[in-house]
């Protein structure tokens, strides 16, 4: 075993001892034989420095306390690999107090005796510790009162998850509506999400983000409680969708006051939550009543997650809802090429709505696009003028300045084809028409209010079924 001097309230010794003034240890071994990069996220806590020693050794073991990362396996002990990193953990250590932190750590595992470490190169922080889900949603209430002779109405509220709280001696998080304080969240080991209720003090499951097809789940919530008895009997995970964020399919059976068993399914998203909001997916809307759709969701700070809703409304709108139009996209193969195959929207789409062009990949990939506004004239061939090209991952969003019609191209190096779509934007009020090129192997044509394609004289619908 190597012998390591333990100074304490000292900061280097040879590069090989760390110490902060709470005595916390930080040992090197420089004979440590380092494995291939990893990450590992869980929770930052302290632990008495591993030592094992021997009646020849001549120091004994140091009496201070080392900084660890609690994974859902495993417990690592940290080394800084330079002064920036050891900086980063003494910062973690001052914070620590009796509250852990929750993070991701990115370096070399190594062994040592009987004991795990990773030499750190690089970690990130969580400012909460509710890792496998977001902190903050913007949901939209709204209920068509036109359907009446009224108003429709539109409201985005905001989730969020601010400070955090003990609640018999665990770490939970405070989730808020707007300023109203809903509940208080915590997380498991295994990506298992617990809720209190304001209004309770029962803990119920909200969300089990690793669990498997045919799982039971018992104890759960959707977003309402019967003061006598909890009416959810059985929840079964029936289906697990490999959407990007996957998308769990639950079987709910619910028991009502005469007893009977009626069966019903409601989706969470991993990481997201329930569609409606994230504190429950459970209502029954009067005639009239409110409704609720998860806009968009944010994690750090940073969009994660848009809805089909909020490519439609943007992640926040209040008051009627302006116009919005998906733009079709087509897939084009080559010069001359006269096969019409739409785009399916579960991959790529693309909305126009006033003058912001929205594009929104589903796939994963770092698209090319390129938007252009195009002319044409009975003397000269279609023209093209660049507005602007560039790469995006997720979404993108183009603001336009000028009437006309535009034409979108969508590239990328692994495709043997293009995917475009053309449109017509004018300033008073933005729209996708039928916008026509110089020879087009298809025509776009509204008819009844539903957007259509002809091709000679057939007539297909968006998704390529042909109707005439």
């Amino acid at each position: 075993m190597n012998k390591k001097m333990i100074i304490t309230f000292m900061l280097a010794i040879a590069g090989s001892v760390w110490i902060t003034s709470k005595a916390l240890c930080l040992s090197l071994d420089t004979n440590a034989m380092y494995l291939s990069s990893i990450s590992v996220s869980g929770t930052f806590d302290m632990s008495p420095m591993p030592c094992e020693t021997t009646e020849e050794d001549e120091y004994p073991c140091p009496p201070c306390l080392t900084l660890v990362l609690s994974s859902a396996d495993k417990l690592y002990y940290l080394t800084p690999s330079d002064n920036h990193v050891q900086a980063r953990l003494e910062e973690i250590e001052s914070l620590f107090s009796e509250t852990p932190i929750v993070g991701t750590v990115f370096g070399q595992p190594y062994t040592q005796g009987s004991y795990d470490y990773i030499k750190v190169d690089s970690l990130l922080v969580r400012s909460h510790n509710i890792p496998s889900l977001c902190d903050e949603w913007n949901v939209l209430e709204y209920r068509y009162n036109s359907y009446w002779g009224g108003q429709d109405e539109f409201h985005t509220l905001h989730y969020s998850q601010k400070t955090d709280t003990f609640i018999t001696n665990q770490r939970y998080a405070k989730l808020y509506k707007e300023n109203n304080y809903l509940g208080a969240l915590r997380e498991g080991n295994n990506a298992d999400i617990y809720y209190i209720p304001s209004d309770s003090t029962h803990e119920y499951l909200l969300y089990a983000f690793n669990a498997h097809v045919g799982d039971t789940l018992k104890n759960v919530w959707f977003g309402f409680q019967d003061k006598n008895h909890l009416p959810f009997q059985n929840v079964i995970v029936k289906e697990i969708q490999t959407t990007n964020p996957r998308t769990f399919v639950l079987d709910v059976e619910r028991k009502f006051i005469n007893d009977e068993i009626v069966h019903g399914e409601l989706k969470w998203l991993e990481g997201i939550g329930f569609l409606s909001s994230p504190d429950g997916g459970f209502f029954d809307p009067l005639a009239g009543g409110f409704c609720y759709n998860v806009l968009c969701a944010y994690m750090e700070g940073e969009q994660v997650y848009t809805s089909e809703m909020g490519q439609k409304y943007g992640c926040y709108y209040d008051g009627n809802v302006p116009q919005t139009d998906t733009i079709p996209l087509f897939i084009k193969d080559g010069p001359g090429s006269s096969t019409v195959e739409p785009v399916d929207p579960n991959q790529i789409v693309a909305v126009l709505q006033m003058d912001v062009l929205s594009i929104y990949e589903y796939i994963g990939k770092e698209i090319g696009y390129k938007l252009s506004q195009t002319s044409s004239s009975s003397n000269a061939p279609v023209g093209k003028r660049l507005v602007k090209s560039d790469t995006f991952q997720k979404s993108v969003a183009v603001t336009l300045t000028e009437s006309g019609t535009y034409l979108l191209e969508l590239t990328h190096p692994d495709w043997d084809y293009s995917i475009v779509g053309t449109f017509e934007y004018r300033e008073e009020k933005d729209a996708v028409i039928n916008a026509e090129a110089a020879h087009p192997s298809a025509q776009k044509m509204l008819r009844d209010g539903q957007l259509l394609i002809r091709k000679g004289d057939k007539i297909y619908t968006l998704t390529g079924v042909q109707i005439q």
